[in-house]
């Protein structure tokens, strides 16, 4: 498993780089030497400003939260690694649990969110990624099916305090316990 540094900008672009191959370019190229760039992996678009990245190694998924109050995750196929379009898919989990191909994994919010700056995957008990959940800048926390999209209002802070971008007190009893070695 290789390190990767992923990148989003205000424009919705996306741009995932393995690291090694970064840092040798930066290293040959102090030393003088003209080394071709090629550790890019993933270069997409989620067509509007994108705020928040989620990265699941395990699982080898990227995750972009956008003013589309939408989170993309990207599924590179893990049987080539080459630059290939992503297909889009909202509800296709057979198919693209396979990852045959890359997937587009798209979960849109409903009208009642807000933008998403904070995202993270949630674990199954194997450690696969099963879930992603979502804090818009109301406060509110927004849970969904990967592999079958459909979110689900987890918590909503509109009748508690206000904080801004969804930073306050939240119940710990709502999660499971994770014990990691």
């Amino acid at each position: 498993m290789e390190e990767i540094l992923v990148t989003a900008a205000d424009n919705g672009d996306v741009v995932a780089f393995y690291t090694k191959p970064l840092a040798e370019r930066v290293h040959r190229g102090l030393a003088g030497e003209e080394v071709p760039f090629s550790a890019r992996f993933l270069v997409e678009n989620v067509y509007s400003s994108a705020w928040g990245l989620a990265i699941h190694s395990m699982s080898r998924l990227i995750a972009v939260s956008s003013n589309l109050h939408r989170v993309t995750v990207f599924a590179p196929a893990l049987i080539n690694g080459s630059l290939q379009p992503y297909m889009a898919a909202t509800t296709m989990g057979h198919l693209t649990q396979k990852r045959d191909r890359n997937w587009r994994i798209l979960v849109t919010l409903p009208d009642a969110a807000g933008n998403i700056p904070n995202i993270s995957f949630v674990n199954d008990h194997f450690g696969n990624a099963r879930k992603i959940c979502c804090v818009d800048i109301s406060g509110d926390v927004w849970i969904a099916d990967l592999w079958d999209p459909g979110p689900v209002l987890l918590f909503s802070s509109r009748f508690a305090p206000p904080s801004p971008f969804g930073a306050g007190p939240f119940r710990f009893d709502l999660f499971l316990a994770n014990h990691s070695n």
